[in-house]
Parts: C-alpha cells; sequence; structure tokens
C-alpha cells in the first residue's frame, strides 16, 4: 500500500498504546518521518529503536507528562520541526 507519506512529517500521540504503536509501524514503513508521543517510556525507546532499525528515517519521541503539552503546535515547537 503506498499512502504517499514518504519524506512527510508525523505527530503521532498515543505511540505507546497498542494501537499507536501498530500506527507508528505502519507510517514508518510507508516513508514517515514521526514525532512520537507517550506517557511509558519503557515503551517509547524499544518502539522508537525497532523503527529506526526496519525504518531508518528520522524518527523522534517524547515522553508526555501531564500538561506538558496544551496542543500540537507546542510538540512541534519542542521538537524544534519546521511545520
Amino acid at each position: 500500500m503506498d499512502l504517499e507519506l514518504k519524506g512527510r512529517r508525523i505527530l503521532l500521540s498515543g505511540a505507546t498504546g497498542m494501537i499507536g504503536a501498530a500506527a507508528a509501524r505502519t507510517l514508518a514503513a510507508e516513508g514517515a518521518q514521526l514525532v512520537l508521543l507517550g506517557r511509558e517510556p519503557s515503551r517509547l525507546a524499544p518502539l522508537l529503536a525497532a523503527l529506526l532499525e526496519t525504518a531508518p528515517v528520522a524518527h523522534h519521541q517524547h515522553v508526555l507528562e501531564e500538561g506538558f503539552f496544551t496542543d500540537e503546535d507546542s510538540a512541534w515547537e519542542k521538537q524544534n520541526m519546521p511545520k
């Protein structure tokens, strides 16, 4: 399946959950660059490592603390990534 995501940046919240992790693997396989947001560092780090191994694109991760982000724009700014 080609979703035409190669080179696109995607902010994925909930990446430490089962559905979020599955979405991350699918999006990375399509060539997207991901910013992964999740609350469980013990799940986020292995997911990022697996993505970098199978889809060597510059992915990023952020562990969310309650109240850390107020909206998606803040997440992009914290990653210092252009929109």
